[in-house]
């Protein structure tokens, strides 16, 4: 009993191949086969749109090595749609059945060959792998059209020359119209086959919508195609002019924010300079105080003299000499004391142990009459320069220790240090630490191979280890309501930014130890650095 019958079309303007097949199929046992015939290709369009019966398989008798032969089968696959393809030919060359393949067909036999079982093997084999494909693609394209439907992307299947073909959900919504209106119509608007492309749409209530356009190239139905994906991106563009606003007003800020900081680092600077400033009054008044006090016996001298008739041109050039040089010496106290606090324009050479003498000629009368001694010393060699001696503006006796700095900023460091070890010394003094034993302060200048450091140490005890880590920021200080807290920080934005150094500070045994590290310079370079 036959399974079912199977429905053959023979294409062909050869009876006897008909005659043939049908005797050789009607032999195969437990199949049935109907075979309807066309001699006449130019109706075979009519023929597979009305069909008087469903067609399970199309055969067609061709010569592919014949000119076009390989283009009609394609012309008669893409005619049958569905329906499989089985080539029949007097040919038995491999390259053919390769070739017909290529075309479209499931199979291609030849004559030779055909028997009633190979042909109702290659027959079945054909219907069952066309069922297999058409499954498949159905699968496929179930699953295609899924995607299309659920992408939050709009989705438009256009034709090479822009007309819609199909449209998802989420292009309705983009143009504002349903599916029924958008298909058929025209996109109007070039597209390109590139990456992607932003152009505007009028989407509903006609408002323009900013659109990001990407196209491919695809095969929809069996032709040529276009798939356009439209993403809105106005939100997008919006938000990105948003925060393209957001970094002009932050940059704005934060200039607004820099120049705030700046104006409040210059009122540092100069509430740091006006209270060194306060101890170099303190400092110039004990330098004055010995002069004044022997200006005053030279002028009650001369009161003496006269009434007692001993002023002669001796006693004469003698108090003018003695009285000049000690107005000569205030007025160089003057004078350093003015150039004290001009800031320096330039980068200069600088010699370490003159700038640190300079600050010394000021600090020693005052250190003197505090009983502090000073001790300054040079570490290239041994050099040192007592408190007797640092007005005196000695250099190394065994090479020049230079660095390239502001003089004056450098002499506001040191100032700081010193006046704060001079501070310290007191407080340990008041508190009984010291029990009778002078001040100490230590200066020394050290040249190594590529910087000069300078060491200032103190007898006063150390620097609290809760406050020896902040002790350079800002506000930090260790003399309660008496400090500012801003020296050693502009002390060490001068060392550290301004000059490219070093400044830290750490206890020893006996007391604080600060270090200043500075690049060092050749006594030949030039002696202006920069403007």
């Amino acid at each position: 009993m036959a399974e079912r019958m199977i429905r053959c079309l023979f294409v062909g303007d050869s009876s006897e191949d008909v005659q043939y097949i049908s005797g050789i199929l009607a032999e195969v046992p437990h199949v049935d086969f109907a075979i309807d015939s066309i001699e006449d290709v130019s109706m075979l369009p009519g023929y597979l749109s009305n069909p008087p019966h469903p067609i399970d398989v199309l055969l067609i008798s061709i010569e592919l090595s014949e000119p076009y032969g390989c283009d009609i089968l394609t012309s008669f696959k893409k005619m049958a749609g569905d329906i499989p393809v089985l080539g029949i030919s007097d040919e038995e060359d491999s390259d053919s059945t390769m070739m017909a393949a290529r075309c479209g067909a499931q199979d291609y036999i030849a004559k030779s060959e055909i028997t009633g079982t190979a042909l109702c093997r290659s027959i079945q084999y054909a219907i069952e792998r066309n069922r297999l494909i058409l499954a498949l693609k159905q699968s496929s394209e179930s699953r295609f059209y899924h995607m299309i439907e659920k992408n939050a992307d709009g989705i438009l299947i256009l034709d090479i020359e822009g007309w819609i073909r199909f449209a998802n959900p989420a292009a309705e919504l983009l143009f504002g119209k349903q599916s029924g209106h958008l298909v058929g119509e025209y996109l109007g608007m070039p597209v390109i086959n590139a990456d992607k492309t932003e152009i505007e749409i009028i989407g509903a209530d006609g408002v323009a919508v900013s659109v990001e356009l990407r196209v491919v190239d695809i095969e929809w139905e069996g032709e040529a195609h276009i798939l356009a994906s439209l993403r809105d991106v106005t939100e997008r563009k919006k938000l990105i002019a948003k925060i393209t606003d957001l970094n002009i007003n932050l940059e704005r800020r934060v200039m607004e924010e820099v120049h705030k900081c700046q104006l409040q680092e210059d009122m540092l600077i100069q509430k740091s300079k006006m209270a060194a400033l306060g101890e170099m009054i303190g400092s110039i008044a004990h330098q004055w105080r010995q002069p004044l006090n022997s200006l005053g016996l030279i002028i009650q001298d001369l009161q003496d003299a006269h009434q007692f008739n001993q002023i002669d041109t001796q006693y004469i050039d003698e108090a003018v000499n003695s009285g000049m040089n000690l107005i000569n010496y205030m007025s160089d106290t003057i004078t350093d004391f003015s150039d004290f606090f001009k800031p320096t324009k330039r980068k200069i050479r600088i010699d370490v142990n003159m700038i640190i003498n300079s600050v010394l000629s000021i600090l020693c009368a005052e250190m003197k009459n505090m009983q502090i001694h000073i001790k300054h010393a040079c570490k290239c060699a041994t050099h040192e320069i007592d408190l007797e001696d640092c007005k005196s503006l000695k250099g190394c006796e065994f090479g020049f220790l230079y660095i390239v700095g502001y003089p004056n900023e450098i002499k506001q460091v040191l100032l700081n240090i010193i006046v704060n070890a001079k501070d310290a010394i007191l407080t340990a003094k008041s508190k009984g630490a010291l029990r009778g034993k002078f001040g100490l302060i230590e200066i020394y200048t050290i040249k190594n191979d590529d910087n000069i450091a300078v060491v200032i140490k103190d007898n006063a005890g150390g620097i609290p280890a809760d406050i020896l880590n902040t002790l350079f920021d800002p506000y930090v200080t260790t003399k309660g309501s008496k400090g500012t807290g801003i020296g050693l920080y502009m002390s060490k934005t001068i060392i550290e930014t301004s000059m490219g150094g070093r400044l830290y500070a750490n206890n020893t045994g006996k007391g604080a130890e600060f270090t200043i590290i500075l690049p060092k310079v050749d006594e030949q370079e030039s002696l202006i650095v920069e403007d």
